[in-house]
């Protein structure tokens, strides 16, 4: 409403510089290679466009703003063809002063696949999500080990629930509809936090068992999985400052989590699997210290290559 004085002397300013044309009484603007855009229908009503463009005149010319350099319209993906067409009326207008660029995402849809719109009333408050995935993780908590404490129970459950809630949200591209699936959410065995939760929990309760924890030998990293722990952690550096859309870094650590928890996986298992024939006069307990060790290596040198690396935890998921 407060461009609506604007809209006027913006329409007979694009009449006058003959970017804007009658045609069937509605005023279009033709532009190279996308749709013409519609400023102003038949009846004389204003669209979007009008609006957004007057919104935009404001934005370069008011002092308020500082002459911004550029200007990011954080936007959903349906919106692409009209913000195409507005950076390219304004590219005609000569508004040249600051980068106009699309911040896109993707929708949130609903368990049925549908948008939520407010429009139609279909919105879930953040704080029903919240307590519907914690409650939904509480009953997995309980199936896997039904002896726990309550309290116990509870508070393995929030944490669960939320960084399942949490994982969900950052591994999605920023261009993608996020679809609630719950199930999803709270796989123990696929892409999700509770997955990244349990191997952590896993690997501090070893270190946590482990003697010798501040020695290690290098030269026990001789198994193919284990080089390839070791290279999977060493490249989480490079995923944290690797070169992309800014937006889209947060699934970048997301994978690159998943990929060092799979490969570890495949250590653990591994060396399981080798336990048995590697077993000489007893010496089983002798071969599992000996794993641990190895883990503990590998996680010392990955620490040593990332200055300020914090200790590793024991015994419980992080939120």
């Amino acid at each position: 409403a407060s461009y609506e004085p604007r809209l006027k002397p913006l329409i007979e300013e694009l009449k006058t510089k003959g970017i804007a044309k009658e045609s069937e009484e509605a005023l279009i603007i033709e532009l190279e290679n996308l749709p013409p855009a519609m400023l102003q229908k038949s009846d004389g009503a204003t669209l979007y466009m009008t609006r957004d463009l007057a919104s935009l005149e404001d934005r370069l010319t008011n002092k308020e703003y500082g002459h911004p350099s550029k200007i990011l319209y954080v936007v959903a993906n349906q919106q692409a063809l009209h913000l195409e067409q507005l950076f390219a009326i304004a590219k005609k207008l000569g508004w040249n002063d600051a980068e106009l660029a699309h911040v896109k995402f993707g929708m949130v849809l609903g368990e049925d696949g549908k948008k939520l719109a407010t429009r139609e009333g279909k919105v879930i408050p953040l704080q029903e999500v919240i307590d519907k995935i914690i409650a939904l993780a509480e009953g997995v908590v309980k199936e896997k080990s039904q002896k726990l404490p309550k309290e116990e129970a509870d508070a393995i459950a929030k944490t669960v629930g939320i960084g399942a809630l949490k994982y969900n949200d950052l591994k999605q591209h920023p261009y993608s509809d996020i679809v609630f699936d719950w199930d999803a959410m709270l796989d123990f065995s696929g892409n999700s936090g509770p997955y990244l939760q349990y191997t952590y929990a896993r690997l501090a309760n070893i270190l946590e068992k482990a003697e010798n924890r501040k020695e290690g030998d290098a030269s026990l990293l001789v198994e193919p999985e284990e080089e390839k722990v070791m290279k999977r952690l060493l490249e989480f550096p490079d995923a944290v400052r690797a070169d992309g859309p800014r937006e889209a870094a947060h699934r970048g650590l997301c994978e690159a989590a998943r990929g060092s928890r799979k490969a570890g996986g495949r250590a653990l298992l591994g060396g399981a699997r080798r336990l048995p024939e590697r077993r000489q006069g007893g010496r089983l307990q002798e071969v599992r210290g000996d794993r641990r060790q190895v883990l503990r290596v590998e996680v010392d040198l990955v620490r040593e290559a990332q200055p300020g690396g914090e200790e590793v935890g024991a015994g419980k998921p992080v939120e």
